[in-house]
């Protein structure tokens, strides 16, 4: 059994059922001629009076049951597709699917206009320049200081690595100094945290500065020793320099952070949004899904139209053939029943239509 599809133009066969009808159509002319021949050694059908009938009732039989036998094998192909009467079953598939959209759509409708609600108080597409000048800002110091830290460990390379962990720390502090600034309930205590936070972090620096006071005395130490001549720039830099400088830069850092990055309640602002964007989103995907679904519904049903009609055009192409086949029996029957006959008459009955066989598929439309 085999389907040919080409520009979505359909055609079926049935080998088996051509090879089967074919194979009867033979068998079955043969014995009509067989017949034909021993009835005219008798006369039978007389010249005159006799019904036709009556004398090929054996092929008609032969031929409504190749015929019924054919329907058979086409109705069990036919099952497999859709057919016209479907269309309602198709239309209710596609109607309920419309009543999900509809519902989905009023639900994304509904989060459109809490979307429009939420007011985001904090511009978001600036944020990654003022991250940026952060970054920039912490990380001045960080690579300045880098060759000190050879004080403590073995080679550059270990030193950079150390600064970049102080640049990484004080990108952190700057983001999170302001929020523990604001952890303070009124101005006095944001105040004093900010003093205390200001205390330990010129703690830090002012450690961080006797570094690299230390790594330039040795430098202008080799120097001279070298005979280079010692470095008389370093003189009158102390630990306190490098200290208000460090705190200069993070403090740049951390006002950016204070004022121009998003607090808690604009964060939560944002995530509020960004989850109904993803809720809209997820809902408008189901929505597309949908869809698809209707349209693979239609594809289907269209699908299996086209199959039914290609079946059913083959089914009424098989009934012709019969009817063809039949006739060709029938006249074989005649034929060989005039040759044979010592009257040499035309039975009268010879005139008549032959038996009308049980079709199935005269009056189906495509």
């Amino acid at each position: 059994m085999k389907t040919h599809s080409k520009n979505r133009v359909y055609s079926y066969q049935d080998p088996a059922l051509d090879k089967r009808i074919l194979n009867t159509s033979t068998h079955t002319k043969h014995e009509a001629k067989l017949d034909g021949m021993f009835t005219a050694v008798r006369l039978i059908p007389a010249a005159t009076g006799d019904k036709y009938s009556s004398l090929v009732g054996s092929i008609v039989g032969v031929y409504n049951e190749l015929l019924a036998y054919a329907n058979k094998v086409i109705q069990g192909s036919l099952n497999g597709y859709q057919g016209a009467n479907d269309r309602n079953r198709v239309e209710e598939r596609k109607k309920k699917l419309d009543t999900r959209i509809n519902a989905i759509w009023e639900e994304v409708g509904l989060k459109r206009m809490d979307l429009v609600r939420l007011v985001l108080t904090y511009p978001w597409k600036k944020r990654k320049y003022i991250v940026v000048g952060i970054v920039a800002i912490s990380g001045v110091e960080a690579v300045m200081a880098a060759q000190s830290f050879q004080l403590f460990v073995t080679n550059l390379i270990l030193s950079i690595l150390v600064a970049i962990l102080v640049w990484g720390a004080l990108i952190a502090v700057a983001h999170i100094l302001p929020k523990i600034i604001r952890k303070g309930e009124t101005v006095a205590q944001q105040l004093l945290i900010g003093i205390g936070c200001l205390a330990i972090l010129s703690t830090v620096f002012y450690i961080l500065g006797e570094f690299r006071v230390e790594y330039l005395t040795r430098l202008s130490e080799f120097a001279e020793a070298s005979g280079a001549g010692s470095d008389n720039s370093i003189f009158g830099i102390s630990s306190v320099s490098f200290m208000v400088l460090n705190l200069f830069f993070l403090s740049i850092s951390t006002l950016l952070s204070y004022f121009y990055l998003p607090n808690s309640k604009q964060r939560q602002e944002k995530e509020a949004w960004d989850n109904l964007n993803d809720e809209i989103n997820d809902l408008t995907g189901k929505i597309e899904k949908l869809n698809a679904e209707k349209q693979t519904i239609d594809d289907e049903f269209s699908f299996s139209q086209e199959k039914r009609a290609a079946i059913i055009a083959y089914a009424k192409y098989s009934e012709v053939w019969i009817k063809t086949l039949y006739e060709n029996s029938i006249q074989a029957f005649q034929k060989e029943n005039i040759l044979k006959r010592s009257d040499k008459q035309i039975p009268d009955c010879f005139d008549q239509d032959p038996p009308e066989l049980n079709y199935y598929y005269n009056n189906i439309n495509l």
